[in-house]
């Protein structure tokens, strides 16, 4: 469990004497995940500890093309899951899993293809109605989301939009490659997702963005 001096300065470490429900939420944080897994295989099995709040990836993303560049198909591997919220009581841990839903759409204009892909999840039942009881609100969803742009010419860009709330962290080649710390957020983004409203969508920000080259491959027999 975190404590008062172990806090940037801060609207959360301002508010940390007066505020239960601030104390509570810091004592039912994950633990800071890995730096680097070994593949998707790794990355699922790390999952079991049931220790995080969501998680959403794309992996292995191929365009198809014509000779003349334009797009014909566009295939990937992608999974999502509702994490969970660490009970803590005096004596043992347990572990209530959340909720979440997940969306995908694909788009093809002239010689680029958009992955849009992005889930909505937010707490248990059970962590809901603990919460209600401290902050007088229930919980709103929370999301994250992945825009992945590939082009014909070899080019690719992969933005990362979220919620304020909670941290999350940024993986490409199943490497760490950044960060959001929740603790950055201003004092009013995170009232406004607690006051968000019952299973209303929080507000979003851009988190993170990264151009990359594609691996290129000629198929023979493709036109």
């Amino acid at each position: 469990m975190a404590a008062a001096d172990q806090l940037p300065p801060s609207y959360f470490k301002e508010q940390w004497a007066r505020s239960l429900a601030l104390r509570e939420l810091f004592r039912s944080g994950n633990d800071e995940p890995r730096s680097a897994f070994r593949g998707p295989g790794d990355f699922l099995q790390s999952l079991e500890l049931k220790d995080f709040r969501s998680m959403l990836a794309i992996d292995e993303p191929k365009l198809y093309c014509a000779r003349d560049g334009t797009p014909r198909l566009f295939t990937c591997w992608r999974a999502y899951q509702a994490g969970w919220t660490p009970m803590r009581g005096s004596n043992a841990t347990w572990h209530s899993s959340g909720e979440s839903t997940g969306h995908f759409r694909i788009d093809a204009v002239g010689r680029e293809v958009m992955m849009d892909y992005w889930m909505r999840f937010r707490l248990s039942k059970f962590a809901d109605l603990f919460g209600v009881a401290i902050t007088g609100h229930s919980a709103p969803y929370a999301s994250i989301r992945i825009i992945l742009t590939m082009n014909s010419s070899g080019r690719a860009n992969v933005r990362f939009r979220s919620s304020f709330i909670p941290s999350q962290h940024f993986y490409l080649g199943w490497e760490l490659a950044g960060k959001y710390d929740m603790l950055k957020c201003a004092g009013q983004d995170f009232v406004g997702f607690v006051q968000a409203g019952k299973r209303q969508d929080a507000s979003t920000g851009e988190r993170f963005e990264i151009g990359l080259e594609t691996k290129r491959v000629s198929l023979k027999g493709l036109s």
